[in-house]
């Protein structure tokens, strides 16, 4: 086909797109754009081609029922680059190259080539039917072309071009019951007439059929905004949902959440910053200042990504937040200045960034260690856009930064318990708990989000929360529910295809919050009258109940579903409708009262430090020193599995509760992820905790916090380490030794660090001797030095101590049984007792693990001075008492772990066989033992 050039041929264009469910009688939306198109020729093989007179129209109502109406403001908007002329070359039904001023957007630019694409024809005389194919998950799409051709003496003319194509999404993969996208468009001749010379604008070259978009095309439907003030409008729509969305979310709220983030999209980057940063409803609240400004520290590293340098007008905002913090100072300012400043990694930065750097400013100096590493780390895309501006030399920094005094871990005011810990060879301090949590939500080096939480901040925050906790725990106990969609959240995911007519077919996955819709499905899926009958909607409704004793609690789950099953059976229609989900929670009927529960969450590096129970192979019993190595094997050989398979966990999640009886109990949810193959793999493990916090010592047999059952006899008269606090600051210690009367029966002496006190429990014939800093007291009466920090009581033949403040819930003993009740104590005590944390493990002082009882006793065994002592023994080292030839070299062997022996003086009663390890030196050297 080919076009006279000394002719003006006159075509009538309409071209349609609508989406929708494909049945009759259901909701469709699209657009049409109908006009004139003129095709002149101006010489070689080249025409011009130009809209007349376009129109736009919408649909947005039952199909095919409802009519087109007018969008006569967008139709006036787009009429003149519409009508804009372009140029194309045309061959052979085929089009070559295409010209066209700058000024036509390049989105216009495509519905222009949308109608060349007619005009181009490529076909062989042996073949009248093409298919093509294009593999995807979730889209499917088909085109059908029929182009009718005249024959003239000058060749063919198209007469007629017809286009029809078909968009399917189907989020499931079914072959029906999907929502589609039909693209048609027809170009009719009408007439030939000859052409008036008519001036041709200025032309570049625009490219080819083939369609291109920008990146500044928006990612909803337009809409044709008033022209008013922008931040105006962005200030009202913030009021209107912080006045009508706190109690209630109403339905409106999704469509003027996407109006506001629409506004923001269009805004100028300065009015943005200038303006809207300055807003109150922005900076009313911290979370929400924080998003906003780390946004906008992204969207200048956007806007200046392929700039030498950014506009100091566009960097001013966040620059002036650092100084103005930096001058209070305030750390959490300081930080959010300096992430926002990372964000947009722009060199011109650097020396507002400097100044907080230890060597750089004397701003630094009272700083804290966090706010200098985060002044380093805003650094870093700073050195991705230019690695020369950064001169920073490392030598020193890490010193600079990581040297402070190292802290006393086991700091505590009390004398007994520093002599206590003093006499335990190769004693090791348990790792400090850092005081400080951070957690960050970053994606393609921009950061997001962020919070921090200091001791002042959780203290701060627990003092502002406990009357609000307090009623929500009075709810809780008359029994609450709720509905999940009280959130306002927007998302989006977005695929975008051309289509025939040109405008981009974009599949916008929008979820912009509300759960608890108020929208019925005749909304969701309006209907002619006549199918009002057979098309209502297809309602189920269900509730169920379950207890989780562990927490107390029982929940019960209500859902009511409407959906459009009876339109077409299939999943997208299942998910079409409304649907509601209603949560209740009341205490557990058959559950003992929970007095607190606690949520645990740890993620990262140091996430394995919070795991209390690797598998449920370890709740084993251990009893006999056989089946203690035995057992031991297996919980390695699992934990080496664990580990080689997925590696450390990522998460660990704990949930715990309090019982009145002092019983702890729950669930560890630990996530294991492995990120480096192609294809992610993540693993769950959910096991049960049933922790008592209680040990128990009876006639020769202790059973630890971790329920691990030891049987060994007191051999003399030390005193054993039965329990005590591990934490940073320890607060007591209790001790157990051999009663002095009678070797069946026990003494306990409980050591506080509190005003240094001493409380020591004597059996006797006429019950239990109590003792108070060595001066005997009478249980049944009150005693002044115990006073807001012990209880004693006397119960039957024993006694019970209680001291809560020190999170010993309880303590009895009557001479034959020492029970301990704990609580809080998870992972914070040591001694025979065990650590309180759910490992089946016997740890020494030394935090090594041992593989029986005895071993584990004498490690905690408190030694004697002298041989007027009780306790007439101690731990040392000690050398073999011959040299041997060791490797060919006479030699002196020494054991690497302190064996018990007779203090210097004293005469054994009995000898014992131990197997201990040695280590062996060459005679020649000298060797000095450290005891």
């Amino acid at each position: 086909p080919s076009f006279s050039e000394n002719k003006l041929h006159i075509y009538k264009y309409d071209g349609v797109i609508l989406t929708g469910l494909p049945e009759k009688g259901l909701n469709r939306a699209g657009i049409r754009i109908s006009s004139r198109v003129k095709i002149r020729g101006l010489g070689t093989n080249q025409y011009l081609l130009q809209l007349d007179s376009p129109q736009l129209q919408q649909l947005n109502g039952i199909w095919p029922k409802d009519p087109f109406s007018s969008l006569r403001q967008l139709t006036a908007k787009l009429t003149p680059h519409l009508t804009t002329p372009v140029k194309f070359e045309y061959n052979n039904g085929r089009v070559g190259n295409i010209f066209a001023p700058e000024s036509l957007p390049e989105d216009l630019l495509n519905i222009h080539k949308g109608i060349m694409n007619m005009l181009q024809i490529t076909m062989k005389k042996s073949q009248n039917f093409y298919d093509l194919q294009e593999r995807g998950k979730n889209i499917r799409a088909v085109a059908a072309t029929t182009i009718v051709l005249k024959p003239t003496a000058l060749g063919a003319i198209i007469q007629e071009a017809r286009v029809r194509e078909l968009h399917q999404f189907t989020p499931f993969h079914e072959l029906d019951g999907t929502v589609q996208l039909e693209a048609r468009q027809s170009l009719i001749l009408e007439k030939i007439t000859s052409q008036q010379t008519e001036q041709t604008p200025e032309m570049s070259k625009r490219g080819s059929l083939h369609y291109r978009s920008v990146n500044t095309v928006l990612q909803q439907p337009f809409q044709l905004l008033k022209d008013q003030n922008l931040v105006k409008q962005v200030t009202n729509i913030l009021n209107h949902m912080a006045q009508h969305n706190v109690q209630e979310v109403q339905i409106d709220a999704p469509n003027r959440l996407m109006q506001l983030v629409q506004l923001l999209r269009i805004a100028p980057y300065r009015a943005f910053g200038q303006e809207i940063l300055q807003l109150p409803q922005i900076n009313r609240h911290r979370l929400s200042r924080k998003l906003v400004l780390l946004a906008y520290g992204s969207m200048v590293f956007r806007q200046c990504a392929e700039k030498s340098t950014c506009p100091d007008d566009l960097l001013k905002p966040i620059h002036d937040l650092l100084i103005d913090a930096s001058n209070r100072p305030l750390d959490e300012d300081i930080v959010l200045g300096l992430k926002a400043i990372g964000n947009a990694g722009q060199p011109a930065s650097i020396k507002n960034i400097m100044k907080l750097l230890p060597g750089f400013g004397t701003a630094a100096t009272n700083l804290p260690l966090k706010v200098r590493v985060d002044a380093i780390l805003a650094l870093r895309n700073i050195a991705r856009k230019d690695p020369r501006i950064i001169g920073l030399r490392a030598e020193g920094l890490q010193e600079i930064l990581m040297t402070r005094p190292a802290p006393d871990l086991r700091k505590t005011d009390s004398r007994n318990i520093r002599r206590i810990l003093s006499k335990f060879i190769n004693w090791k301090e348990l790792p400090e708990e850092k005081p400080l949590a951070s957690a960050y939500l970053k994606l393609f080096g921009q950061e997001l989000a962020f919070v921090q939480l200091r001791k002042d901040d959780i203290d701060g925050l627990q003092q502002s929360t406990s009357d609000q906790v307090n009623k929500y725990v009075q709810q809780l106990r008359g029994g609450v529910s709720f509905r999940p969609s009280k959130a306002l959240v927007a998302a989006e995911m977005r695929h975008v295809v051309p289509t025939a007519i040109g405008l981009p077919m974009e599949l916008g996955i929008t979820l912009a919050a509300v759960a608890m819709s108020k929208k019925t499905l005749s909304d969701q899926v309006p209907r002619s009258e006549e199918e009002q009958r057979s098309r209502l909607p297809n309602r189920a409704s269900y509730r169920t109940c379950a207890e989780a004793t562990k927490l107390g609690l029982k929940a019960c789950v209500a859902a009511r579903m409407e959906n459009a099953l009876s339109i077409r059976h299939s999943p997208l229609y299942r998910l079409i409708g409304e649907h509601s989900l209603n949560v209740s929670i009341a205490p557990a009927d058959s559950a003992p009262d929970i007095e607190k529960i606690v949520l645990e969450i740890q993620a990262g590096s140091k996430a394995s430090s919070k795991i209390i129970r690797l598998s449920d192979k370890q709740s084993l019993p251990r009893s006999v020193p056989d089946s203690n190595q035995q057992l031991t094997l297996m919980q390695q050989r699992d934990q080496r599995y664990l580990i080689s398979k997925l590696g450390a966990p990522l998460l660990v999640v704990l949930l715990r509760s309090r019982r009145t009886d002092g019983r702890q109990q729950g669930y560890q949810l630990t996530g294991y992820g492995r990120m480096s193959s192609r294809l992610p793999r993540v693993h769950l493990r959910v096991v049960e905790l049933n922790e008592s916090s209680e040990c128990i010592a009876e006639n020769d047999t202790v059973r630890t916090f971790d329920e691990v059952e030891l049987r060994s006899s007191l051999p003399n008269r030390c005193y054993h380490v039965l329990t005590q606090d591990c934490s940073e600051t320890p607060n007591f210690i209790l001790l157990m030794r051999r009663a002095k009367t009678n070797e069946r029966l026990k003494e306990i002496k409980l050591v506080l660090a509190r005003n240094n006190t001493s409380i020591e429990a004597i059996p006797t014939l006429r019950g239990i001797k109590l003792l108070v800093n060595e001066i005997e007291r009478d249980p049944a009466k009150p005693i002044e030095e115990l006073r807001d920090i012990v209880a004693i009581r006397q119960r039957d033949t024993g006694i019970i101590l209680e001291a809560p403040s020190i999170n010993i819930n309880q303590l009895y003993f009557d001479g034959i049984r020492v029970q301990i009740v704990l609580d809080q104590m998870i992972k914070k005590t040591c001694g025979i007792c065990g650590c309180n944390d759910g490992e089946k493990k016997m740890i020494m002082p030394n935090h090594e693990e041992v593989s029986n009882a005895e071993r584990l006793f004498e490690s905690w065994t408190y030694p004697g001075q002298s041989c007027n002592d009780d306790c007439t023994v101690r731990s040392e080292f000690v050398q073999l008492g011959k040299v041997i030839e060791f490797e060919g070299v006479e030699s002196n062997c020494y054991s690497v772990e302190p064996v018990q022996r007779c203090l210097e003086g004293c005469s054994p009663l009995e000898t014992r066989s131990q197997i201990v390890n040695f280590h062996c030196v060459p005679a020649s050297k000298c060797v000095v033992l450290m005891y």
